[in-house]
C-alpha cells in the first residue's frame, strides 16, 4: 500500500511539474516572428501569373514590429525600387496596405519559423520563399 501511495505521489509530481514547465515554454504567435529582415530567395507560381524567363528579381522585405514594412524590389539589372505602408494579421492572412493607400493585390497564407518565411497567394497559390537575412544591402536603400 505504502508503494502504491508513494508511486501515485511520483505520479501527481511528475504531472505538475510537466504542465507548469508547458505553461512557460507557450509557442511564439507566428505574426510575431515577422519582423525583421529577409530576402527573397524561391518562387512557384502555382497560377501561371508571374513570368520571369530569364530575368533575375531580386526582393529584399523588412516587416517592422510596429506594424510598417519596407520593400525593395529590382527586376533584371534596373535600379531598386522602393515601397512602403502597413502590414497585419487577421484570421491567419497577412495582408498590407501601400502608404499611397492601395492595398496589397491579395493577402498571403504564410509560414514563418527564424529563419524563412513563405508567403502563398490566398487568390491563385504562388508561392514565394524568403530567407532571413541580417540586414537590406546598401545597393538595395539607394
Amino acid at each position: 500500500m505504502v508503494i502504491m501511495k508513494n508511486l501515485l505521489y511520483t505520479i501527481c509530481a511528475l504531472a505538475a511539474l510537466l504542465g507548469f514547465s508547458s505553461c512557460g515554454s507557450k509557442p511564439a504567435d507566428k505574426k510575431d516572428m515577422l519582423p525583421g529582415n529577409w530576402e527573397l530567395t524561391g518562387m512557384e507560381a502555382a497560377s501561371k501569373s508571374v513570368t520571369t524567363g530569364g530575368v533575375v528579381i531580386s526582393v529584399y522585405l523588412s516587416f517592422g514590429a510596429d506594424g510598417s514594412f519596407a520593400l525593395y524590389q529590382q527586376l533584371g539589372e534596373g535600379r531598386f525600387r522602393y515601397f512602403d505602408g502597413t502590414w497585419s494579421v487577421a484570421n491567419d492572412k497577412l495582408t498590407g496596405v501601400y502608404s499611397d493607400g492601395t492595398a496589397w493585390g491579395t493577402s498571403y497564407d504564410f509560414e514563418v519559423t527564424e529563419s524563412s518565411l513563405v508567403l502563398t497567394d490566398s487568390k491563385g497559390g504562388d508561392s514565394y520563399t524568403y530567407s532571413k537575412c541580417e540586414q537590406i544591402p546598401a545597393e538595395a536603400i539607394q
